[in-house]
């Protein structure tokens, strides 16, 4: 199944985290009084600094992406158990089942 929009979920999921990062460690800045470059690593010119960040968004592209194709797939297999139901509900009860699953 190809669908791009788990391309889309991963990159929401993605830019939600990495927008939750900015402001953390903004906060975190500003309340201690640090210059932006405290996150930097001196040693590299904050290349590992960069890697674990973009490493860490790569991470959480791939938890949005993964989880929008186990929706879609969900979704497909309960619309051919209930073909009667219709979409919104069906959509409704998808999500409850993954919520509910972890």
């Amino acid at each position: 199944m190809k669908d791009r929009s788990c391309v889309l979920y991963g990159i929401l999921t993605m830019g939600a985290w990495l927008v939750f990062l900015v402001v953390l460690f903004g906060l975190y800045l500003i309340a201690e009084g640090y210059p932006v470059t405290y996150f930097v690593d001196e040693e590299t010119g904050g290349l590992i600094s960069l890697a674990f960040f973009v490493a860490w968004a790569a991470i959480w592209y791939g938890i949005g992406a993964h989880y929008r194709r186990v929706y879609l797939v969900r979704k497909d297999i309960m619309r051919k158990m209930y073909p009667e139901m219709n979409e919104k509900a069906l959509s409704k009860q998808v999500l409850l089942t993954i919520l509910r699953m972890g």
